[in-house]
């Protein structure tokens, strides 16, 4: 089996992450999504596992029922994690110049049938720059997107049922990320809103 992890763009394909100029920002996707109802719904497995061949992302914050996860890779139908919670030693005030940072950092990586985990999840991305997140979209959908069902989709422009921009808002018209209601079944989605324009 081989074991698939969320690398640095430029050690797994030896291309050079695209650094941000004077008049762009980074920026750190999260995209929430719930896969399911009380368990996780084996159908989006391919398209979870899929996002971690995207140089843009970062991760999946994740786990099981009441213990937060964070996901880095994958190996067959197991997901690869840190968990970040480690019981520590409590401090003595004159121990806060010495402080043993070695202890916070989990070393060794856990595994988790992908069945097991709850699905609750937020997939992240981290893109550098404006091309650096249109390339993201271009890869979602045709790598992760591709699988049926979709966890989310991307569209166009603004979909009529939002309704009218109010007065306040900042976003442009196009483009969008979007989760549909399931048509077939009861999976409550939420609808999340991706705009490419950065103001």
């Amino acid at each position: 089996m081989q074991l698939h992890m969320r690398k640095n763009t430029q050690a797994s394909n030896n291309q050079k992450m695209p650094s941000p100029t004077d008049n762009t920002r980074s920026i750190l996707l999260l995209i929430p999504l719930r896969l399911g109802q009380d368990h996780f719904n084996m159908q989006y497995s391919e398209g979870l596992k899929a996002c971690f061949d995207l140089p843009q992302c970062v991760g999946i914050i994740g786990g099981k029922p009441r213990h937060a996860l964070w996901f880095f890779g994958y190996k067959g139908d197991h997901l690869v994690f840190f968990d970040p919670h480690t019981t520590q030693q409590t401090l003595r005030p004159a121990d806060l110049c010495h402080i043993p940072d070695a202890s916070y950092h989990c070393h060794t990586p856990g595994y988790i049938r992908i069945n097991e985990m709850d699905p609750s999840v937020a997939v992240g991305f981290l893109c550098q720059n404006e091309q650096d997140l249109n390339e993201l979209r271009t890869k979602l959908e045709a790598t992760v997107l591709c699988h049926y069902p979709p966890m989310f989709e991307i569209v166009k422009e603004r979909p009529h049922f939002w309704g009218p921009y109010n007065d306040g808002e900042t976003v442009s018209s196009e483009p969008y990320f979007m989760v549909e209601p399931a048509d077939s079944d009861d999976e409550g989605f939420e609808v999340i809103e991706w705009s490419t324009s950065y103001k």
